[in-house]
């Protein structure tokens, strides 16, 4: 079909054009646009649309997470996340007449090329605003009272924003939040090894440490023998220009462990940090690291946020970071940079391992973690330093350096053979991503199953035979607690499976007659088990995929570990939990919710096993001894925030509580109890609201799993602009 053929169609309602065309990342991130149809790029294309609804749908896209942006005259952008190995779609709205549409795609491997299925159908205003209902519904937004506007604008909201949102949080929160310039002495060494890098970046990392507020430093660059004559030319003009800067030349090319070392010698400051020849600080790195060190004197640690820096100069793609979370730490190395170790610490560790190149700052990382208390850690959540994408930098593409994944499994076992943990380490799906497998201390687990019910005969025995088809051979009881059945088939399935138990496959029912207590039914749950673990499990859960206990049970049975959460489904395939961010919404909400269920999620963390300050008890495993060590469940918290309450007095006993994405359920959520509408529930529901504020008002304000940049007001980790 000729171009202005279709572009005619995709004027007129009940009309749609789709076109199958290959598109490179690196096309359409430049600032110039791919036109569709086209065989080359053009700097001011743009599509010509009446103005109205669209609805615009992409699929067949590469793994790795791809942002569609949309911009309309004005510079309004729209923006959609590409999800791989299924449709993206969303309606967006054309104000102008005759209104022209540019299109841009933003992805973490520019290099890809890629087949896209590209659909855009105008779209009837009652088409339009049915499918807004439908989605808002699906997030649980309310539409009550909204006109057509502010139905978009919410509806708008739903979906991922793009850098031109972190463009504007740098302006607006920048210059507000550096700390006031220090007067402190303390002094920093900032190591950095060079090989052929270009003279460009090396003056431009010349000049954000010369650029520092904080005056106390020293800066060594240690040639690894380039042969590069711009490498050397610039090495040997910058000799001299201050006193604090050293060049040291290696005769050999020993590699960024080797050079990094002699950089290491060679510096004599208490506090040493780790430079690429090709990124950059920001002004107020030192300044920054110097008043955290005042403030906390005994610190051998600290890392920062980070962003990056594209091939033309912009800063785009921040990495809002958590405060120290072990867990998934030994799944990725999350810390990269900025990473500031006091001296000592380093030389107790014997610097950086030759053969680890590629992943030698996790190698470190990994080794001074095994030396170091919580305590002793601290993480900055301002974004410190600036990552330069590159053709051969891990932070264009995970792939461009195979062999720092391969080096980073290597430094990941050889931490678990010094601990003699016994874990197995392999690469996850994603690379630069691991799974470890934990052993079971305990070849005889028993696991007590607690699921509380009342009638609903058809949700129970869906959760019962799925725990049944996919729990292979782990030994478990089920405890029915049953709050007031009063249905005859229910009380007959009760009789049925009372009768038909058999060894390590024991159900049995309790009987509990009070008024709905989500929390007092739990206690008495743990007070009927006879295992050593306990399993908590709604009776609207229906497990998925075999291994998902002995998945969760690897991980209750680990030294440290309090609470183990699973992924959760909705029906829909998209995700109901994966672990809860304390903060959001004003009090607590689930991370990642309505994601679909394969996604990645912010920087992989949808599919990563991590440490989070809480998990529902939709699903939760936990052992019995850390249970009655807390208390149970606090019964003031009837029906909401039982187990947010239950994960922080675990946590605040000194336990890790972790969420696993390896356990799927489906989740079909409040089927058995309904939705809170009635005016009593909704009282009772502010109550416990604010019950868990005045609890855990602290861990609200700022919850260590998540980060205060990102954003309160909605599941999807985007920037906080609230």
């Amino acid at each position: 079909m000729h171009l202005p053929n279709l572009i005619r169609r995709w004027m007129f309602p009940f009309h749609s054009a789709t076109l199958k065309r290959v598109f490179s990342l690196a096309d359409l991130t430049d600032g110039s646009l791919y036109k569709i149809g086209d065989d080359k790029k053009e700097e001011s294309a743009f599509f010509t649309l009446l103005s109205g609804y669209y609805f615009i749908s992409i699929r067949d896209l590469p793994e790795g997470p791809v942002t569609l942006v949309m911009r309309c005259k004005d510079d309004e952008e729209y923006y959609l996340f590409l999800h791989p190995a299924s449709v993206s779609k969303r309606v967006f709205y054309l104000p102008d007449v005759g209104g022209k549409v540019q299109f841009y795609l933003y992805g973490s491997d520019n290099s890809q090329k890629f087949n896209v299925t590209f659909t855009l159908t105008s779209l009837p205003r009652r088409n339009a605003r049915k499918l807004m209902r439908k989605k808002l519904r699906t997030k649980r937004q309310s539409i009550e009272g909204l006109n057509e506007r502010e139905m978009f604008i919410a509806y708008n909201a739903l979906f991922a924003r793009g850098d031109s949102d972190y463009q504007r949080w740098i302006s607006r929160n920048e210059p507000l939040y550096w700390s006031l310039p220090s007067v402190l002495t303390q002094h920093f060494s900032i190591l950095v090894p060079v090989f052929n890098s270009k003279a460009a970046w090396l003056e431009e990392l010349y000049n954000s440490v010369v650029s520092q507020i904080y005056p106390h430093w020293q800066l060594i660059l240690v040639d690894d023998a380039s042969d590069k004559e711009e490498t050397v030319k610039w090495l040997r003009q910058v000799q001299g220009q201050d006193d604090r800067l050293r060049v040291i030349w290696s005769d050999d090319n020993g590699h960024i462990c080797k050079a990094t070392n002699l950089a290491f010698e060679a510096s004599d400051s208490e506090f040493v940090i780790f430079l690429d020849h090709d990124d950059l600080l920001s002004p107020y790195a030192l300044n920054e690291l110097a008043t955290c060190i005042e403030k906390n004197p005994k610190l051998q640690f600290i890392y920062s946020d980070e962003d990056l820096i594209s091939e033309r100069g912009e800063r785009i793609t921040p990495h809002f970071k958590p405060d120290w979370n072990p867990d998934l730490l030994l799944s990725h190395n999350y810390v990269t940079h900025l990473a500031c170790y006091r001296r000592s610490l380093v030389e107790q560790v014997g610097g950086l391992r030759e053969g680890l190149e590629g992943a030698q700052d996790y190698d470190l990382l990994l080794r001074v973690s095994e030396l170091l208390t919580p305590d002793q850690i601290y993480h900055i959540p301002k974004v410190l330093y600036h990552w330069r994408m590159s053709d051969s930098s891990t932070a264009r593409s995970a792939t461009a350096k195979s062999y720092a994944t391969d080096a980073g499994l290597k430094a990941l076992r050889d931490y678990h053979q010094r601990l003699r943990t016994g874990a197995l380490v392999d690469f996850a799906s994603t690379p630069n991503f691991y799974k470890t497998s934990w052993p079971s201390s305990d070849s005889e687990a028993y696991v007590s199953i607690i699921i509380p019910t009342r009638d609903r005969v058809d949700l129970l025995s869906s959760c019962i035979d799925s725990i049944k088809r996919t729990a292979g051979s782990t030994r478990y009881e089920i405890i029915v607690i049953d709050n007031g059945s009063e249905k005859h088939e229910t009380l007959s399935y009760f009789a049925s499976i009372s009768a038909s138990n058999v060894p390590g496959r024991n159900v049995k029912v309790v009987r509990d007659d009070g008024d709905f207590n989500f929390s007092r039914l739990m206690n008495l749950g743990a007070q009927h088990a006879e295992a050593d673990t306990l399993l908590l499990l709604n009776n609207d859960t229906e497990a998925i995929v075999p291994g998902w206990i002995e998945e969760m049970l690897q991980h209750a049975l680990r030294p440290g570990i309090g609470c183990v959460g699973s992924k959760l489904i909705y029906a829909d395939e998209t995700v109901q939990h994966a672990g809860v961010i304390l903060g959001l919404g004003g009090y607590a909400a689930h991370s990642h919710r309505g994601f679909p269920r394969d996604h990645a999620g912010y920087f992989n963390r949808l599919q990563t096993v991590q440490n989070l300050s809480a998990v529902t008890a939709a699903c939760l495993m936990i052992r019995k001894d850390i249970f009655n060590e807390v208390g149970g469940f606090n019964e003031d918290f009837v029906v909401a925030y039982n187990d947010v309450d239950f994960c922080l007095k675990v946590q605040q006993a000194g336990y890790r509580n972790l969420y696993t994405p390896y356990a799927e359920l489906y989740h079909h959520e409040s089927k058995s109890r309904g939705e809170e509408d009635t005016e009593e529930k909704k009282q009772r529901f502010d109550r416990e609201k604010d019950l868990l504020r005045n609890y855990w008002s602290e861990i609200i304000e700022h919850d260590p799993a998540y980060n205060p940049n990102l954003t309160t007001s909605f599941e999807n980790f985007s920037i906080r602009t609230e």
